[in-house]
């Protein structure tokens, strides 16, 4: 199977950790694994699978950290943990995923402040990290580039809401069930951002 390039094993009843040894599928560009019963950590193996562009491993039961690793995925456009039990901070290094379009990490039990970095990833258009446990301010300048969906719903985030008058590509942001504080200021009320604050 050295040159397999897909692999969908996705809505079964697949249980128990993912093989370390599925890295040695080196050509392969895209991993389907969601909506099983896996559980134990992503291995850090994964990271070395240079060919990947899509990697979708939602809907299990996996848990531990997100692996820096997988950072190293340079050509990764979609990367899909949500709906796990994944308890870590998000690493600052997926903001130097180049490539990266869309990046959805919601139901987990990530925690920690959202990484500056991310407002690197210049082809980012997705952007889901709600309901976690994110903590600390949203990043200011978290909507520059490309993203046109945001979404930090039931988090524990705080502070001010970013200045958003100058993030021309947003289109849908959620901020409900956090804590920022202040006012509704007019960088909110932008006609071209459809905004959800509860």
């Amino acid at each position: 199977m050295e040159n397999l390039i897909r692999l969908d094993l996705a809505r079964n009843k697949l249980n128990g950790p993912i093989p370390h040894s599925m890295a040695n599928l080196t050509k392969l560009e895209k991993l389907y694994l969601f909506e099983n019963q896996l559980s134990g950590p992503v291995p850090s193996e994964i990271g070395g699978m240079e060919n990947l562009i899509d990697l979708e491993l939602y809907g299990n039961i996996l848990n531990g950290p997100i692996p820096h690793s997988l950072a190293n995925l340079s050509k990764l456009e979609l990367l899909y943990l949500y709906d796990n039990q994944l308890s870590s901070p998000v690493p600052s290094a997926i903001g130097d995923m180049e490539n990266l379009v869309d990046l959805r990490l919601s139901l987990n039990k990530l925690n920690g402040p959202i990484p500056v970095s991310l407002a690197n990833s210049s082809k980012l258009e997705v952007l889901n990290l709600c309901e976690n446990k994110l903590s600390g301010s949203l990043p200011q300048k978290i909507c520059q580039g490309s993203i046109q969906y945001l979404s930090v719903l039931n988090n524990s985030l705080m502070g001010s809401i970013p200045d958003f008058r100058n993030c021309t590509s947003l289109r849908r942001v959620r901020l409900g069930i956090n804590l920022f504080v202040g006012n509704i200021a007019d960088n909110l009320l932008c006609i071209h951002i459809f905004i959800t604050l509860i």
